[in-house]
């Protein structure tokens, strides 16, 4: 697969007790850029986005190793996350076919930062992974049309999108499991939109200790993103700096036989062509 290395985009650090937003450069290097959250700069029009990140690829930089990396979500921020999304996912579960988007929420603080820890939590034998595409709102509004859905991205991202099985499955509604702290992650870098990037002709895959467990075509997803932007938004305004975490494609553990489950030590990789490798060590809690 052809990616970015560890990814050209924007990210998230702490500094002087605050969130900072920062180019990552891809050298092992970044510079901060203007503001401190991520939709504040996804929502910039082209060129005042563009002049901050000349600016920022222009001057020496810093090196990342000195500062601490925050979870690529801002506080506060709406994460919409969609089960069933991809053929291959639903057949290996024995589902039905939805026919709207299935929606639930998750939690900011949920996910780790890449690099950072992947927390499995106590109460769980079956600590799962699910690599998937992250879409960055970066124009807010509410009752958007299709048609007009994909001006309102702002960029998009790797996920790994931890799920905690048991607790997914202790009643119909999912939600409890897929919040559990830093159970999932982001990364390596937001990679803005506008510059001809196409993720339906990305390929998507998720490492488990170096052995590929999931591999699709990020356009197999059977709801696409502008639908699911016109949908959500009829719900609710999306803000710059909400998420929409676009589904899995089929190869969870879960579903494996035998099943697969993350345990301390395992690396978690979700690679997806043109957003670099988002990279993740499990530890326990």
């Amino acid at each position: 697969m052809a990616g970015q290395g560890q990814g050209q985009g924007v990210f998230r650090y702490a500094e002087a007790g605050g969130a900072r937003i920062g180019w990552l450069r891809g050298d092992g290097r970044f510079a901060p850029l203007p503001g401190a959250s991520l939709g504040g700069f996804l929502g910039l029009d082209a060129a005042a986005r563009d002049a901050a990140i000349a600016s920022a690829m222009a001057g020496e930089g810093r090196a990342v190793g000195e500062v601490e990396a925050l979870a690529l979500v801002d506080d506060g921020a709406a994460v919409w996350a969609l089960a069933l999304n991809y053929d291959s996912h639903v057949s290996e579960g024995a589902h039905q076919r939805p026919d709207h988007p299935m929606l639930f929420l998750r939690l900011p603080d949920s996910f780790a930062p890449h690099g950072g820890a992947l927390i499995e939590p106590r109460a769980t034998q079956q600590f799962d992974y699910e690599g998937e595409l992250a879409v960055y709102i970066g124009r807010g509004g509410a009752d958007i049309g299709r048609e007009d859905a994909m001006a309102h991205v702002g960029g998009y991202a790797c996920c790994n999108e931890g799920s905690v099985r048991e607790w997914q499955r202790h009643t119909s509604q999912i939600t409890p499991g897929k919040n559990f702290w830093r159970s999932g992650a982001l990364g390596p870098a937001v990679r803005p939109a506008g510059d001809g990037y196409d993720p339906y002709a990305a390929r998507i895959a998720t490492r488990i200790n170096g052995a590929q467990e999931q591999g699709a075509l990020v356009g197999e997803m059977l709801f696409r993103i502008d639908e699911v932007i016109a949908y959500v938004s009829t719900i609710t305004p999306l803000r710059p700096g909400d998420l929409i975490l676009m589904g899995t494609p089929g190869g969870v553990g879960f579903r494996r036989k035998p099943q697969l489950f993350l345990d301390p030590g395992d690396t978690v990789e979700v690679e997806i062509d043109g957003l670099g490798v988002l990279a993740n060590t499990v530890e326990a809690r």
